[in-house]
């Protein structure tokens, strides 16, 4: 992925995405629950302190944020380096910075923007 000064290794200046545990996982397998903390983007997070966003209620808070076009909510869930593409394979834009623009000029174009979930699939 060409990011090997960015990730792959813990020191300092890398962004840091880690869960470390209290008991090896390697002894039990039922000790990769025993999370002591989550370190997501070099922040350091105990457990308790988070809340799990299932994906149904992802997909509500997204369509939310839609529809009263807030633009931070709704680019939240996304990654850094999302790519979006027209359907099979044409890369439209890349970027999380280039997608909000795109939706920020929408949001505050399209007078009559509204979305609603018509059924759910799930697996």
């Amino acid at each position: 992925m060409n990011k090997e000064s960015e990730f792959g290794t813990v020191s300092t200046g890398k962004k840091a995405n880690l869960i470390l545990l209290n008991a090896n996982p390697v002894e039990a397998t039922e000790n990769v629950t025993k999370i002591e903390y989550v370190i997501n983007q070099g922040i350091l997070f105990k457990p308790e302190t988070l809340v799990f966003v299932l994906p149904d209620n992802l997909v509500q808070l997204q369509l939310n944020a839609y529809n009263t076009k807030d633009i931070d909510a709704f680019l939240k869930p996304y990654h850094d380096e999302v790519e979006v593409f027209e359907f099979p394979d044409k890369l439209l834009y890349k970027g999380k910075q280039t997608m909000g623009l795109q939706y920020a000029d929408m949001f505050t174009n399209v007078t009559n923007l509204h979305c609603e979930l018509l059924g759910r699939v799930q697996q």
